[in-house]
């Protein structure tokens, strides 16, 4: 990071991840439901790499955010440090990316949310 001259913070471990999330410009992470809801929640731009032998639910999470625009998915197959770096590379480039993926966040989280909850509301009157 020092040498491309980015200004990150790594740790082992963190007992409180709200922090981390809240000062995070974007994540690299695995595409499990708990870990996407936390990115949904802070809204925060991702590059996604799903985690393969899990049934795919990691793959179909992370195409969900896909379609939004808030990230960019690797496949686990695909995954190199060439890959990795010319990803991370283009996202820490351009920021400007970085603030519309964190804008697209709204889209998903405002739509996606209300429908599901009256959908379920209304289930339930049946």
């Amino acid at each position: 990071y020092k040498r491309a001259h980015i200004d990150a913070k790594l740790f082992s471990f963190l007992e409180s991840m709200s922090f981390a999330y809240e000062a995070a410009d974007l994540a690299i992470s695995r595409a499990g439901a708990t870990s996407l809801a936390e990115l949904i929640f802070y809204g925060i731009p991702a590059i996604l790499i799903p985690y393969p032998f899990a049934y795919s639910h990691q793959s179909a999470n992370a195409h969900v955010l896909e379609k939004t625009g808030a990230c960019v998915v690797i496949p686990d197959a695909r995954l190199d440090k060439g890959t990795l770096v010319e990803v991370f590379g283009e996202l820490v480039r351009e920021r400007d990316k970085l603030k519309v993926m964190r804008k697209n966040y709204e889209n998903f989280r405002r739509h996606q949310s209300a429908d599901l909850l009256i959908k379920e509301a209304t289930d339930l009157l049946k």
